[in-house]
């Protein structure tokens, strides 16, 4: 199992990837999402705040459903690990809402459904 140190290294260097171009930012979004299973299995709450907030980041212009798709599911598992904090809660929501207009597709509606019973 990797370390609490090498989780954090993992996490600040795929969070530095910056490109427009679509494999790019699967990859980031996918890494996110193994990144989040591993905080998830291993219960290193303490990486889970910085998660979220490199995920809001990569959020914040992304438009492509599969890429949404990835970055919507590492969130909820980062959320599911225990109690979200009051912050966690509200960076989860401001996702969840701008997301909303995707919801027509099944998966992401979903996502976002499951989102907010998280943070219900």
């Amino acid at each position: 199992m990797l370390d609490l140190d090498t989780h954090d290294q993992i996490l600040s260097l795929v969070s530095i990837l910056s490109s427009q171009n679509r494999n790019v930012r699967l990859a980031r979004a996918t890494a996110y999402l193994n990144l989040a299973a591993l905080i998830h299995e291993s219960s290193k709450e303490n990486l889970r705040g910085q998660l979220m907030n490199v995920v809001e980041k990569a959020s914040r212009s992304e438009s492509d459903l599969e890429i949404v798709y990835r970055l919507l599911i590492a969130l909820g598992t980062a959320l599911s690990v225990t109690k979200p904090t009051a912050e966690m809660k509200q960076t989860a929501l401001k996702l969840v809402l701008q997301y909303q207009t995707l919801s027509t597709e099944k998966r992401i509606a979903d996502a976002l459904e499951d989102i907010r019973l998280i943070i219900a």
